[in-house]
């Protein structure tokens, strides 16, 4: 195997950077396999930034006829481990991918392997630039779901929902976390109103909803407890279950009123998603689907199965598995209540689906009368 010195550039702008291991590419006689190898970049002066790989390339000097392999490394150093393929770009034959692994102290080693094609026999006459376009951002700051502050919260979820990270590395269902929401007055023709209180808001779910962007959410997340005072579904008795969720009351309530509450400051990392729900009406059978910042939770997504709801409104959320999380207070410091579900019931014009009070077993009531309590939840 011969070896031939790959001079390296380092394109540094704002801040220095340098190769910290020498770079050399080898020929080995069999198979015509050019290899670069042990090519490791260092952050020599940004303390507590990220190194950004933006581009590799190579440059062909002394008779090399190389084709440009030029691929984007947007890869942050946040990340473990990435491996990557130039979409068709080699040495002049054959493919040419890439795979690398994060060390400690923000290094990025690469190692490439790529088919070499018809080299010339005299390989140590040969030499190229490797051309190695880096940048800088703001290191990302891992925390925990309920210490973060709101603004870490914020970036760990932008930063999952480019691709950076996986939240759930992180955060597991059951994580808690305390938010403030503001007072709720009457909205619409739904004349309950909430006082200003803390909630709990636990990760209930790892995906398991589609976002109306078309990707799966990182979790669902929704009230441990209800809100302190009690609600209906709609406000008119000759509405009933008619419509369903999705001309119910509450639910516009819950996009609106209940939306708004959150502060500014968190409310970023809730997305808009697709939610099923039965069409209500003494309907026995049939769904329709909505989109939602937040809703209510339906029958299976709570038991696991139907008892007084019509199929097709879900599967049953991993945290509701644990039969004791089925019961809620109304407020953090209340007593255990009834909680009403988006299901209306099958079958009955007037009546839709409820947990009661210790949540042994599915329930239902008159959607605006009884004396129940909500708890959405949304989507990150």
């Amino acid at each position: 195997t011969a070896a031939v010195p790959i001079s390296a550039e380092i394109q540094s702008s704002p801040v220095d950077f340098e190769i910290t291991e020498s770079v050399t590419m080898a020929y080995s006689g069999s198979g015509n396999d050019l290899i670069i190898s042990d090519i490791i970049i260092t952050n020599n002066k940004a303390e507590g930034m990220n190194l950004v790989v933006d581009n590799i390339a190579v440059e062909p000097i002394m008779g090399w006829n190389l084709a440009p392999a030029e691929t984007d490394f947007s890869q942050k150093l946040n990340k473990k481990e990435f491996a990557i393929s130039t979409g068709g770009h080699d040495f002049s034959a054959g493919g040419y991918t890439a795979a690398g692994t994060v060390e400690e102290g923000q290094s990025l080693t690469l190692s490439f392997t790529g088919k070499a094609g018809a080299f010339s026999s005299k390989v140590s006459e040969k030499a190229a630039n490797f051309i190695v376009t880096v940048s800088l951002e703001e290191a990302l700051k891992i925390v925990e779901w309920s210490t973060g502050t709101d603004a870490e919260i914020v970036a760990m979820v932008a930063a999952a929902d480019a691709g950076k990270i996986n939240l759930s590395d992180y955060w597991d269902v059951g994580d808690e976390r305390q938010v403030s929401i503001s007072a709720i007055s009457a909205f619409g023709s739904l004349s309950d109103t909430h006082a200003a209180q803390t909630i709990v808001l636990v990760l209930m779910n790892k995906g398991g909803k589609t976002l109306t962007s078309g990707k799966e959410c990182n979790f669902i997340v929704g009230q441990k407890d209800c809100l302190a005072d009690a609600a209906v579904i709609n406000a008119s008795s000759s509405k009933g279950s008619s419509g369903g969720w999705a001309d119910s009351d509450r639910r516009t309530w819950c996009n609106n009123a209940y939306y708004n509450a959150y502060p500014a400051s968190i409310k970023p990392i809730f997305k808009k998603f697709y939610n099923v729900s039965g069409v209500g009406g003494e309907s026995i059978s049939g769904t329709s689907t909505t989109s939602d910042y937040f809703a209510l939770l339906a029958e299976i997504e709570v038991y696991g199965s139907v008892s007084n709801s019509v199929k097709g409104e879900g599967t049953q959320f991993t945290y509701y598995q644990t039969a004791t999380n089925r019961k809620k207070k109304n407020g953090i410091n209340g007593g255990n209540c009834e909680w009403w579900l988006r299901s209306p019931a099958s079958g009955y014009p007037y009546h839709w689906c409820t947990v009661e009070q210790w949540a042994s077993s599915p329930s239902k009531q008159l959607a605006y009368s009884a004396v129940a309590f909500v708890s959405p939840f949304g989507c990150i």
